[in-house]
């Protein structure tokens, strides 16, 4: 997996307000997690994208790209090493994969995501089959 950006986010304080603004202006399709407080839009694109509601009361809205990588702790750890300041430590998304926010040197913002990767199904071998060979005729 490469390190590219694969999700953007919105955190805003009107989550509902959020939703009916992006679904009019660009005819996202919307759709609320079951098992957390989460609404997923732009799911067959890249990047996706996605909306929550602010758990600072007061804080303004802002939106935060995510780049994809698969070792965000040692992502994390480099990005620290290299001056960063890590605004969320590492920490898991629901079922989904993992996260943490980063300010870099310069005072930008973005994240990090390592989705939770699904195991692939064992693929059965083929079994070369062998092909019976006929005897050759005589010619007489």
């Amino acid at each position: 997996m490469g390190t590219n950006f694969g999700h953007i986010e919105l955190i805003t304080q009107n989550l509902d307000k959020a939703k009916d603004f992006y679904q009019k202006l660009f005819g996202w399709k919307v759709r609320d997690l079951p098992d957390m407080p989460y609404s997923l839009f732009n799911e067959q694109l890249s990047p996706t994208g996605g909306m929550m509601k602010s758990p600072d009361a007061g804080s303004e809205s802002f939106w935060i790209p995510y780049i994809v990588t698969d070792d965000i702790t040692g992502v994390t750890e480099k990005a620290r090493s290299l001056g960063a300041t890590i605004h969320r430590e590492v920490m898991v998304a629901g079922q989904y994969g993992w996260l943490s926010i980063i300010n870099d040197p310069t005072g930008a913002t973005f994240g990090l995501w390592q989705p939770k990767m699904e195991p692939k199904p064992a693929r059965k071998k083929s079994v070369a089959r062998r092909v019976k060979s006929r005897p050759k005729r005589r010619r007489r």
